[in-house]
C-alpha cells in the first residue's frame, strides 16, 4: 500500500515538475515530447550533438545543420538499448531501449534585420520500447516514472544550454 502511494506521488510530482518546466509537453503512450523555446542555428546544432553524445547516445541521421542551410534542423539518434528501471521490472519488462529526436523549425521570428538570420524552433521528442518477459517482439509501453525523470532532465539541461546562445 505505501509503494503504490510513493509511485503515486511521484509520478505527480514528476507530472508538475513537466508542467512548470516551460514550453509544451505531451506525454504519449510511448513517448515524452516538448518545445524548448527559439533559438540560433549553431547553437541548436552544436548543444544538441554535445549532450546527445554526453548521453551516450548515437546520431543516426542529421538533416539542415550546415551554417549555410537554411532549411530545418533535424537530429534523431539509433536506439539505446538500456536495463529496465526497477518501476519496470515490477511490469515483467526484461530490457529496454530508447531514442531522441530534436528538430529545429524556422520561426518567423528574425535574430537580424540586416542579416535576415532567423531563429529556429526547437523540439525535444523521445521514443521508448520495452520487451516484454514472455515476448519476442519490442512493444510501446507509457513511460516509467523513472524514463520520465530521465528525459525530463536530458530536456532541462538541453534548454538550459540553448539559453545561453540566444
Amino acid at each position: 500500500m505505501f509503494g503504490k502511494r510513493l509511485l503515486l506521488v511521484l509520478f505527480s510530482a514528476s507530472l508538475l515538475i513537466q508542467c512548470a518546466g516551460g514550453g509544451a509537453t505531451t506525454a504519449s503512450r510511448s513517448g515524452y515530447k516538448k518545445t524548448i523555446g527559439d533559438f540560433r542555428k549553431a547553437g541548436i546544432r552544436l548543444k544538441s550533438r554535445n549532450l546527445i553524445m554526453k548521453y551516450g547516445f548515437e546520431i543516426e541521421r542529421e538533416e539542415g545543420v550546415e551554417e549555410d542551410d537554411i532549411g530545418d534542423i533535424y537530429l534523431s539518434t539509433r536506439w539505446k538499448t538500456r536495463m529496465p528501471y526497477e518501476d519496470e521490472k515490477a511490469n515483467n519488462i526484461i530490457s529496454a531501449r530508447m531514442k531522441v529526436t530534436i528538430r529545429g523549425r524556422a520561426s518567423q521570428r528574425v535574430l537580424n534585420m540586416t542579416s535576415g538570420e532567423r531563429l529556429f524552433k526547437v523540439e525535444f521528442d523521445t521514443e521508448g520500447e520495452v520487451m516484454i518477459r514472455g515476448q519476442d517482439e519490442w512493444v510501446k509501453q507509457s513511460y516509467s516514472v523513472e524514463l520520465t525523470a530521465y528525459f525530463q532532465k536530458f530536456y532541462e539541461e538541453l534548454a538550459a544550454e540553448l539559453r545561453f546562445t540566444r
